[in-house]
């Protein structure tokens, strides 16, 4: 069980002391801090959006309305066994669960679905980027997406459209889905919670990505919502966001705290600066971006996000040393901006191959170990020098942070390499398991071909059963 995972129970633990020996405050509107005309002093930022699960349980939140504006929904389904034991867990019938196969109960992907379980959340209204032009037909693009973020079919067929809404249940939680033009009415205090990664999907390719954060909580804020809660997801760990926008989380809090600065006829100067640094990462004038950067990055506490942005400008160019010790010094003034050493070994590692990457991503590592960025990239890499160990050592990591599959195929099929046919039964067996546990994992799943090679593993150990399973989960995948 990955860290992150691990803290949302201990920390469910404690909450459920909380749940059982306060009340939840349960005011009117007016109790509550007003968007568009009172600041929001109390923001919680994190990192990792599913850590919002562990910030409502430990508030004793129940029966409130989410308002998500992201570019996912967060809400493919728990497993009803995992369901099982994180209520016990948060009502406080189990001290804490631990998994000892690697599964990872509450992900980015599902802390919404395992919140209206719980009883923390009531309904969802997720509000999706425009970009999306889910409107633009009778409904199709709509149901299209649901599809691809795993709404099984009964589900996507609950759904009717209202104006720009469309209206529906997901396992039995009602679900709001539109867009930030048409914000639907709610008269009691809510959760607002805003994952940095609606902005880039917002924006498209004809709005600067600040505008984009401006028409955003402009459109929260005429809508005037009483808040009760409110959390920022950075979501840079996992590579949902890149590093160098990471300053567009700062002005969607700052926006939230200072009402009137998205008013402004122009960005405050740090933000002005950022955004033009973006426009000409995005265009390619790496010598221009360089030459604007240049003042500001060599000040002896020059600001890390002008440091990345300079590291892209001169892997742009071409300048690797360059672009690594701008990075690395990113790194050291913020950890948070670490995550700009591996985003850059990915393209190193596409433009000059294994050889100079690797240093990126080592170097990443060694100066904020914890993170997740890159890991499964550099294991394929690894796999595909022949690098084996090593390659195993990287994928058991992304393991840790997302469970047994589909990762644990890629072992057995390194383990193959290795000519060790019992690990790659092992581990064969975990990511079958896994598969057979919970379907939805095969969502977004494109790599059909390393299930076929697993069930052939199977079929030539006399395990048809096995391969024949394998096969319909992929067969379902398809449709």
């Amino acid at each position: 069980m990955n860290r992150g995972a691990a803290t949302v129970f201990i920390i469910l633990v404690l909450s459920s002391v909380l749940f059982f020996s306060s009340t939840t405050r349960k005011g009117t509107a007016e109790n509550w801090p007003v968007l568009g005309k009172e600041s929001l002093a109390e923001v919680a930022i994190v990192e990792d959006h599913r850590v919002a699960l562990e910030h409502w349980a430990e508030r004793g939140i129940r029966n409130a309305v989410l308002v998500n504006m992201d570019a996912h929904d967060d809400m493919r389904r728990v497993p009803p066994e995992e369901m099982a034991h994180l209520r016990a867990v948060y009502e406080g019938r189990e001290r804490q669960y631990c998994s000892t196969d690697g599964r990872v109960p509450v992900t980015n992907g599902n802390f919404i679905h395992a919140a209206a379980k719980l009883g923390i959340v009531s309904k969802v209204i997720w509000v999706v980027p425009p970009a999306y032009d889910l409107f633009s037909d009778q409904g199709e693009r709509f149901a299209t997406l649901l599809k691809m973020y795993g709404f099984p079919n009964e589900d996507i067929r609950s759904f009717t459209r209202k104006g720009r809404r469309f209206v529906g249940e997901a396992d039995g939680i009602p679900l709001v889905v539109c867009d930030s033009e048409d914000l639907p009415e709610v008269r009691e205090p809510l959760l607002l919670s805003v994952d940095v990664d609606y902005f880039p999907a917002a924006s498209g390719e004809d709005l600067q990505i600040a505008d984009a954060v401006k028409q955003a909580v402009g459109a929260l804020f005429a809508r005037g919502y009483a808040v009760r809660d409110t959390v920022v997801a950075y979501s840079v760990n996992g590579g949902f966001l890149d590093v160098s926008r990471r300053w567009v989380g700062d002005l969607v809090v700052d926006s939230l705290r200072i009402p009137g600065l998205i008013f402004q006829s122009e960005l405050p100067g740090r933000y002005a600066l950022l955004q033009r640094a973006d426009l000409l990462l995005r265009a390619g004038r790496y010598g221009e971006l360089l030459d604007v950067l240049s003042p500001f990055v060599t000040e002896e506490n020059a600001e890390p996000s002008l440091l990345v942005y300079a590291a892209f400008a001169h892997e742009g160019r071409g300048e690797m040393e360059r672009s690594f010790r701008a990075a690395e010094r990113a790194c050291r003034t913020d950890a948070s901006y670490c995550y700009g050493l591996p985003q850059l070994g990915t393209l190193v590692l596409d433009e000059k191959g294994l050889a100079e990457a690797q240093r990126f991503f080592v170097r990443g590592y060694e100066l904020s170990p914890g993170m997740d960025a890159g890991q499964f990239r550099l294991a394929m890499a690894l796999k595909e020098a022949g690098r084996l160990d090593d390659a195993i050592t990287y994928f058991r990591i992304f393991r840790d942070c997302y469970g047994p599959f589909p990762v644990d195929f890629y072992l057995a099929e390194t383990y193959l390499l290795k000519g060790d046919e019992a690990s790659a039964l092992g581990c064969y067996d975990r990511g079958r398991k896994e598969l057979a546990r919970n379907p939805q994992a095969i969502v977004g799943f494109g790599d059909v071909q390393t299930i076929e090679s697993a069930a052939v593993f199977y079929e030539r150990k006399g395990l048809v059963a096995h391969a024949a399973s394998l096969r319909k989960n992929a067969q379902g995948r398809a449709n």
